[in-house]
Order: structure tokens, then sequence, then C-alpha cells
């Protein structure tokens, strides 16, 4: 507290790293190198505090207190990502000692706080800074005023541009909520920005989630005599969408990237949640999932008995395992179980687009989602994740193509499943995909049952000529066509 640098030092060197007042002497230096402006320092000692098992909404005071500093040096897009993570990390945490309720209440005092110190600042945080700070907001109790107007304040057209579907949809609930409020009779630039999106959802085709939709319905009930236009419009579009079909589009609330907006580089092997993976645990599960002197189900209770353990002490798995887990709960028909295991991912290692390793993390899960959706029969799901992994700049494996040809049903009785498999293979060739040995199967096996004998052929030479091995499931298709 005297600021005496040096003593400081000395002292926090001679603390054993197991020492359970290593912790509160992180917090100390941590302060007295914020105090110095000494930033590059600073880091080190956040990264001992969040790589703590004790990290909970104990600490939002000095996650506050690093963010408004990194934000007010102006490292903006920093501190507002290491603020998301730690806030995500708070309410994981929480327990008994420190409620849910009572860790999103201090979290919302800490994002008006990190707010006031970013409107302080003469420079505008970029498009995805903005982004990044509002679904911080959502993730923990919702937007926080005036907070969240004033990110969106900042976001003309151009910016919009910029976003991923989910972040339009996700601008449209918020400006709706705000006109539903009565904000349109204060300020008439949320009127415009309101259209703006809507016909930015409109044109993308983007899935409204039910919440959005709710709120849009309200709005245009406080609209229908300034704005009749737009009303007329939406019923338009809500009519459209009823008689194409009944079935509920689930919409992730994973962030995602545009193509066009620049994250700030980091280095490819460098991941945020590196200190908080449990690996040895991820290749436990890993092991149990793929257990064969135990049937499946048995295997992924036993998975999910350990993710729970795991959790409880703050650590978690990698996202290999998470994509598995998924994988066998689509394997078992546990939908409600699928969508749960996403949750936690989200809450465990939110999107962070800036860093490589979480993308690769995220490309892994969402394209299990794909496979999960396709073989419980979501197919309309199945095809919003695919989206999803286009805007991260990653598809689907090839093995996950084969999954939407071997799902394939005949909706129809002029449904042509042999030409729909087709237009999947060639479709997986346009996106980058190399064909697996599964995907070249299934594309047989649709020809073979459609008596395409030569399509068959053909495909099973392509195969053998790009060097992928024949199974015996190949040439079991290919006798059996051949014999039809």
């Amino acid at each position: 507290d005297n600021n005496d640098m040096e003593s400081a030092i000395k002292a926090y060197q001679l603390i054993e790293a197991k020492s359970t007042g290593k912790l509160t002497a992180a917090l100390s230096m941590l302060a007295l190198h914020l105090r110095n402006n000494q930033i590059e320092d600073a880091r080190m000692f956040w990264s001992v505090l969040y790589a703590s098992s004790d990290f909970d909404a104990s600490l939002v005071e000095p996650t506050t207190m690093y963010a408004k500093a990194l934000i007010e040096r102006g490292h903006i897009s920093e501190g507002i990502t290491q603020a998301r993570i730690a806030f995500a990390r708070m309410r994981a945490s929480a327990d008994a000692n420190i409620p849910l309720d009572q860790t999103k209440e201090k979290v919302d005092e800490a994002i008006e706080l990190v707010g006031i110190s970013l409107a302080s600042q003469q420079t505008i945080p970029s498009p995805q800074a903005s982004m990044d700070f509002l679904w911080t907001m959502i993730e923990n109790n919702g937007p926080v005023s005036p907070v969240s107007e004033q990110l969106l304040a900042g976001l003309g057209p151009e910016a919009i541009a910029q976003f991923g579907q989910q972040d339009i949809v996700l601008l449209l609930r918020i400006e709706a909520d705000m006109i539903a409020s009565g904000a349109f009779q204060q300020d008439v630039a949320h009127m415009a920005r309101f259209e703006h999106l809507l016909a930015k959802v409109f044109q993308d085709g983007a899935s409204m989630d039910d919440i959005t939709v709710k709120l849009v319905e309200r709005t245009m009930k406080s609209m229908e005599a300034q704005r009749p236009d737009i009303v007329t419009k939406w019923n338009q579009a809500r009519q459209m969408a009823r008689t194409e079909s009944n079935d509920p589009v689930i919409v992730p609330s994973v962030p995602t990237v545009s193509p066009i907006a620049t994250p700030i580089s980091y280095p490819d092997d460098f991941d945020p949640y590196g200190t908080t993976f449990d690996h040895r645990g991820s290749n436990i599960m890993l092991d149990e999932l793929d257990n064969p002197r135990l049937k499946s189900a048995t295997n992924l209770d036993i998975a999910l008995l350990r993710l729970r353990n795991m959790r409880r002490v703050g650590r978690h798995p990698r996202y290999m395992v998470y994509a598995k887990l998924i994988t066998a709960a689509a394997k078992e028909g546990r939908i409600n179980l699928i969508f749960d295991l996403l949750g936690m991912a989200k809450q465990d290692v939110a999107f962070l687009p800036q860093y490589a390793s979480v993308r690769d993390g995220w490309s892994s899960i969402l394209d299990s989602m794909i496979g999960a959706c396709l073989t419980v029969g979501r197919r309309r799901a199945a095809s919003d994740f695919h989206q999803q992994l286009l805007q991260m700049g990653s598809a689907p494996t090839a093995n996950t193509f084969g999954l939407y040809i071997t799902t394939l049903k005949e909706s129809t009785r002029s449904f042509d499943e042999a030409r729909e498999a087709v237009d999947i293979f060639h479709r997986a060739k346009s996106e980058g995909v190399e064909p697996s040995a599964f995907l070249y199967n299934a594309l047989i096996g649709k020809l073979g049952k459609a008596r395409r004998i030569d399509d068959c052929l053909w495909y099973f030479t392509e195969m053998r000529a790009h060097g992928i091995r024949p199974t015996s499931v190949t040439y079991g298709t290919i006798v059996n066509a051949l014999c039809r």
C-alpha cells in the first residue's frame, strides 16, 4: 500500500507457490502494478488470480479494476475480453457461499463501472469489442442501462454489416426492447437502427429465438400508428415462416465473427482457457466414452458424473470432450442433454474469435452439434449450426457430411434421395472438405439403393484414385448394388 515496489517484489518471491497466502499476495501485487501503470507486469499477477481454484465473485472488484485499467490504457478489446471470461467463470463457480443471483448482481455492477470507463475514452471501441461487451451483459442478467444504449449508439450501418446472424439478432432484440420501453419517443435514431436491423434479418434469412420474436411483436404493437409499413412487412415475414415449417428452429447463442471483421492477432497456440482445463480428467473422460466393455449409455453416465465433479471445483474439460459428449448424447437420443452440454460449453469456454485455439475448439463442438441434430432428426437445427460454422471460417467434417446423407428420409413421393446425396457430396467439396471413406460409403449406398450402378462404380473409382482405401462396407455396398 506504500508503493514500495522493490520490497513488495522480494516479499512476494518468498511466498511458496502452494501457500494459502499466494492469492492475497497476487491481488496486492496486481493493484500495486496497476497503480504504477505497469500493465505488462500486472498481466502476470492477473494470470495467477485467474488460475486459482478459488476464483469466484469475491474477486469481482479486482477483475473490474484490471478491465478498467486495460481500457483506460488503450487495450479496449483485451479489457472487455478478460472481463467477459472472468464473469463467466464467476457464474460457473457460484455456490451456497455466493449464490448465482448474488453473483449476477455483482457482475451487473461491474459491467456498469466498466461501461463508464469505456464511455470516458476518446477512442470509440471497435464494432467487435462493442458486440463482445453486449454479449457479456446478455450472458449475465441482460442489457445494463445506460451502457447498452451507449454501445448501440456507436453502431452504424457499416459496423452492423460486419456482424454474423446471431449478433444481428441480438442487436435486434436489444433495440426492440428499448423501443417498446419508450426509447423511440426520446431518440429517433432507435427507430432507424431498428428498421435497418430488421431489414438485415430479412435479407440474411436469420433465425430468431422466441425471446426476440416476442420482443419484436411487442415493439410492433407500439409503432402501429407511426410505422404501419414496417408492421406490415413483419406480419408478412412471420406468416411466411409459419407456412414453411412448424418445426421450431433452435438458434445457438454462440457469438459469431464476420469474415469482414479483423480481430486482434494472438499466437495460434495460445488458449485463454488453458489454465482452467483439466487435461488428465479430459483424457480419462475420452477413454470412458470409448470403453467397449460397458454399454454406451453407461459410459455416458460415468463421463457426465466426472464432468459435474470437474465443474464443481472450477475446472472444465477440453473442447473435444464436449464434442464427444454431445455425440454420445445424440446416439442415446437424449435431445435435452445435447443442448444442456452446449450450454455448459458456452459457459466454460465462451467463444472468443480472436483466439485461433478457441475457434478450432468451437469448430469441433459445432461440428458435433450438426451431427447430433442430424442423428435425432433436427435437420433445420443442424442447418443453423452449419451456418454458424461457415461464419467462423470453418466447415463440417467429411463424416458429418456423411451423416447428412445417411439420415436422408423421403419427405414426399417425388423426393430423390440419390440426387440429394450427390448434391450433399458436391456441397462438401465446395466447402473445401476432403471426402472420407464414410462419406463415399454413404453416397454409394444411396446410389446403390436407387439402382444407379454406373454412378456407384464412378464414385468407387474416384475414391480409389484419391487414395482413399475402400472399406469392407464399401465393397459390400458395391456388391449389393450389382445384385439388385
